[in-house]
């Protein structure tokens, strides 16, 4: 790809981030490995059961503390990715930008949705689908999420 304006950029680091992940996982498989947890900067991957058997607990950061959760859910053998508006954000002029555009106006997504979360069979497709839904009211995020992914879920935190 090339760009004519300095200023575009295209980040892949998502797409990587699941795609890795996925590898992770495929390597610990290859090895007979079969309970683990693959976190690569808050995507994962939850492989078998847990320590205690069964499934695998995970939280939601809340995007207002987050050292607070504000909802777990278990897991098994599932990617988990989530996409929010509170990790990379900055203030210019007393408003708050973040990182998660809206196509239609190419600027941040207005939205009382803060963090979206995909519950898929692989990263690579979860990962990229959090930042596509994030925004969207909780029924058509999962709408459209299920129109990409077989069995995705969501969980939108507002």
């Amino acid at each position: 790809l090339r760009y004519t304006d300095r200023d575009v950029h295209l980040d892949l680091g998502g797409i990587g981030k699941g795609y890795s992940i996925d590898r992770a996982v495929q390597a610990l498989r290859d090895r007979g490995i079969e309970h683990a947890i693959v976190n690569l900067g808050g995507d994962l991957y939850a492989l078998g059961e847990s320590p205690e058997g069964g499934a695998w607990r995970v939280g939601i950061k809340s995007p207002d503390d987050q050292r607070q959760v504000v909802r777990t859910f278990e897991v098994s053998n599932r990617a988990v990715a989530t996409s929010g508006d509170y990790e990379r954000f900055f203030r210019y002029r007393g408003k708050r930008y973040h990182h998660l555009m809206d196509p239609a106006t190419a600027s941040p997504r207005e939205t009382v949705v803060r963090s979206v979360t995909v519950l898929a069979d692989r990263c690579v497709e979860a990962e990229p689908c959090a930042v596509s839904v994030f925004g969207l009211p909780q029924e058509r995020a999962l709408a459209f999420a299920r129109s990409q992914i077989s069995g995705a879920e969501v969980i939108t935190v507002a």
